[in-house]
């Protein structure tokens, strides 16, 4: 399914799920803010996902994750996390800095990088690295 979703939904459905992950309900203005766009925006774009069948969206109630939206939000900061990570802890960036570095690099990573990227953050760390959990919880923040 990432194919056939755009980096602009992906990144919307990733915002989306770290807002439901944290118990915050997801309404327009809140992605607004996380995504730093306006709220027309944001409902432009929940329509899209919603005919995509993505998000499920009730007005003044906010947008859940479909299940096939979920896989998709989750994979996505699964990707950001390692990436954010890798750049912190092996190329030595600063936490925001590594933090918009892998906002860009997550929709491009090949599978293969991604891999060698989380098995040499393991070798590093005497770990796996916990994709479940925030990059400022695992990598002291430079």
């Amino acid at each position: 399914m990432d194919g056939a979703v755009s980096d602009q939904m992906q990144e919307y459905l990733e915002t989306i799920y770290r807002l439901e992950a944290e118990s915050v309900i997801a309404r327009t203005g809140e992605i607004a803010r996380h995504l730093k766009v306006a709220p027309p925006s944001v409902t432009d774009m929940i329509q899209k996902l919603e005919k995509a069948g993505l998000v499920e969206y009730e007005p003044y109630k906010g947008v859940v994750l479909t299940p096939a939206g979920r896989a998709v939000g989750k994979r996505q900061l699964e990707k950001h996390r390692i990436m954010q990570a890798f750049l912190q802890e092996v190329c030595g960036m600063g936490h925001d800095e590594a933090h918009e570095a892998a906002c860009d690099m997550e929709h491009t990573l090949p599978a293969q990088l991604e891999q060698w990227c989380a098995a040499f953050l393991a070798k590093k760390m005497g770990k796996p690295f916990d994709t479940t959990r925030k990059v400022k919880e695992q990598i002291v923040s430079r």
